[in-house]
């Protein structure tokens, strides 16, 4: 279980078994990137290990989030824009 402070609650989710890590996008009030933090469901350092800005997504709105575990690549579709980003992991 993992809870977020001052913020709106996830709007996507994504899970990786091969890392066994969770990303979770959601909405930052302080930013206007797309915000995605990574989750480690086993609760290893507090269960937060990072957040990843993504500017190049265009607006800060994730509505989907999905992995491609042969080419290990997150699949970021940002809904204001309507833009599909990916990061590789």
């Amino acid at each position: 279980l993992h809870q977020f402070s001052g913020r709106l609650g996830p709007s996507a989710i994504a899970c990786d078994p091969e890392a066994n890590l969770l990303y979770v996008a959601r909405y930052d009030f302080d930013s206007s990137n797309a915000l995605i933090s990574v989750i480690d469901p086993t609760g290893a350092a507090g269960g937060h290990v990072r957040d990843i800005e993504v500017p190049e997504a265009g607006g800060s709105q994730i509505s989907a989030l999905t992995i491609n575990s042969e080419t290990r690549e997150l699949y970021i579709f940002e809904a204001t824009c309507g833009r599909v980003v990916r990061l590789k992991l």
